[in-house]
């Protein structure tokens, strides 16, 4: 009889420590679970600054580039009224020279 116990409570202990370790397991699980949730969230957070910042410096590139452009056709139109101004400034000093 005093074997049957012993082996029923034998039992029982293994049962106590599986529980334990389940419990445990269970609870690492749901931090683990938790930590990589934050990990996912700040991910995403990252991401959509991100692409805020890639969209304010998309914005900044195009205008700085729009504003070289029309910098340059005002160079463009500045250099072609100088020239014309030189030529008509020329022939008028140079016989033969055309405009």
């Amino acid at each position: 009889m005093n074997g049957l116990r012993n082996e029923h409570e034998e039992t029982l202990e293994r049962l106590k420590k599986a529980r334990e370790q389940e419990v445990d397991t269970i609870s690492h699980t749901q931090s683990h679970t938790r930590n990589l949730q934050a990990v996912v969230d700040q991910l995403s957070h990252n991401a959509l600054e991100l692409n805020e910042l890639q969209n304010k410096v998309d914005h900044k590139h195009s205008s700085s580039l729009d504003e070289r452009e029309a910098a340059v056709k005002a160079r463009d139109q500045q250099l072609k009224g100088i020239s014309h101004f030189l030529l008509l400034v020329t022939s008028h000093l140079i016989p033969g020279i055309r405009s």
